[in-house]
């Protein structure tokens, strides 16, 4: 499994967050997994979604 680390502000809905979600709504996530880094910390309106598709937000 290739795992992707994927670097944002916020998993807030957004653009690049909103764009980030379709692929990964998408994907074979047997082949591929995303994981999310915050920097901001502030806006979650993707984390649940993000956890039950199998990803982690840190």
């Amino acid at each position: 499994m290739i795992k992707v680390l994927q670097v944002l502000g916020t998993v807030d809905l957004g653009g690049a967050e909103s764009r980030v979600m379709d692929l990964y709504r998408h994907m074979d996530r047997d082949k591929i997994c995303f994981d999310f880094l915050v920097t901001e910390g502030t806006g979650d309106y993707y984390k649940k979604e993000i956890e039950s598709l199998g990803g982690s937000v840190y």
